[in-house]
């Protein structure tokens, strides 16, 4: 072998033919090569693998590859000869890790797959491939190109491994697509594919600063991105999420803070927001789909993005909404900051807490950035609950004006005592702060709305 010449598996034995067991000979090429090496498959061939791990700072380079079948884990046609071919790597492993690429005691620099097709055997629990380790066997500069994964249990998993690129990384047919954990932080991914997953297409846990540019999310169900663990600074641009009958979160920011999304589409599911910091901009919702905040969302920003469902925030520190174009809405907090713009019908339900104690609901306009618009009607309903003795469970002096400054101009005032539903009703006004204060008194809230009908 010439030095620094790529090794060839074809000199170490291998056949692909799509029958014989190539594994041994993987080995021996993987043995023969030199850290920073590279690994040559060729191309039309169906190499036969149980499973494969290496420890060395090594790149596998393939052909590229075809394939016709798009359907679950398990599927009879990812196992038809007919229906793939060029390079293969086709594993038998049915569970564990089918291809692992790590290094023992450190990281690995410059490691990767490229056009290379590796295929699962449709049953069992294994991994497709996975790129570092939690045992301090982790990468930094990994490059994964024109790689697809499909049947197996999980596509993808990056564990431990930093400031790597992903390049058209497909995953189809696997339960679970692509997992970064374990402290995977800083990767990018440029327009990556899931499709027919049926638990999470992408998942986020306690790993931070990944981005994934583009994209698309196709045919899943359950879950299509997730965060999880202290999952932090995640963004996304553009992901197109589509024919996704059977979804339920589109998006779950289920933990972690400072996570974005900017652009794309959700065809259907939920967008729901459990972390804090978090952005959804300019994002594009059809099928009914919505935008809800769990306990956890808090300071939430949502900028001119399109729900066709429900909005329900529930939170307990601002949330921002600034030019969302949504129909309904249903906003519950205790201490809500909202900009509203362009709305067609919103609701603020503040509800019964001990936190609501002087608390203020504040529809603003922070030097024309969240400006509000003119509004055909906005009225106020205040429902008093029963006497309580609890001076952080009162309210008196419900005054709801609008305007800014020192002086606002005061629309309707209710002095204390006497428990009622009280409604006010505001005008056309095209107004920049729109307040509602409450202040002790010997009852308490049962139910606080605040109505805005948009022109």
């Amino acid at each position: 072998m010439i030095n620094g010449a790529p090794i060839n598996v074809q000199d170490y034995g291998a056949v692909g033919d799509g029958t014989t067991d190539d594994t041994a000979a993987f080995t021996a090429a993987i043995t023969a090569c030199p850290n920073g090496g590279t690994i040559v498959l060729a191309a039309n061939k169906t190499y036969l693998i149980s499973s494969l791990y290496t420890n060395k700072n090594v790149r596998f380079q393939g052909q590229g590859f075809w394939y016709s079948t798009n359907a679950v884990f398990g599927n009879s046609g990812w196992l038809n000869p007919a229906n793939y071919g060029g390079t293969v790597m086709k594993f038998t492993a049915t569970s564990g890790i089918a291809l692992k690429i790590g290094v023992n005691g450190g990281f690995a620099s410059g490691v990767g797959i490229e056009n290379i097709m590796i295929l699962g055997p449709g049953t069992g629990t294994s991994i497709g491939l996975q790129i570092g380790n939690a045992s301090n066997e982790g990468a930094v500069g990994a490059i994964v190109t024109n790689v697809i994964v499909a049947n197996f249990k999980t596509g993808y998993v990056a564990q431990d491994i930093f400031e790597s690129a992903h390049t058209r990384l497909i995953v189809r047919g696997c339960d679970t697509g692509i997992v970064c954990e374990n402290d995977s932080n800083n990767n990018e991914f440029y327009t990556c594919e899931v499709q027919f997953s049926t638990v999470d297409a992408i998942l986020l846990d306690e790993s931070r600063g990944n981005s994934f540019f583009g994209g698309l999310i196709q045919n899943c169900i359950n879950k299509g991105i997730r965060t999880l663990n202290s999952a932090y600074g995640n963004k996304f641009y553009n992901i197109w999420m589509e024919n996704s009958g059977a979804i339920t979160d589109a998006i779950d920011f289920a933990s972690g803070t400072q996570c974005v999304v900017f652009g794309g589409l959700v065809a259907k599911g939920n967008v729901k927001i459990g972390a804090t910091n978090c952005t959804i901009q300019n994002l594009y919702m059809t099928n009914n789909a919505s935008i809800e905040t769990t306990a956890g969302g808090i300071y939430a920003r949502f900028i001119n993005s399109k729900p066709s469902g429900t909005t329900t925030l529930n939170g307990s520190y601002p949330i921002i909404i600034q030019d969302e174009y949504v129909t309904t809405s249903v906003l519950n907090a205790d201490y809500m900051t909202l900009g509203l713009t362009n709305l067609g019908t919103a609701r603020l339900n503040q509800r019964t807490s001990s936190s609501c104690v002087n608390g203020v609901a504040t529809v603003v306009a922070e030097g024309g950035l969240l400006g509000v618009g003119t509004f055909t009607s906005a009225y106020l309903t205040l429902v008093a609950g029963a006497k309580s003795t609890d001076p952080n469970t009162q309210f008196s002096d419900l005054v709801l004006w609008y305007g800014s400054g020192s002086t606002p101009t005061v629309i309707s005032s209710q002095a204390r005592g006497t428990p009622a539903t009280r409604t006010y009703t505001v005008g056309s006004l095209n107004f920049q702060t729109l307040l509602v204060n409450m202040s002790a008194d010997t009852y308490n809230v049962s139910s606080m709305n605040l109505f805005v009908q948009g022109t």
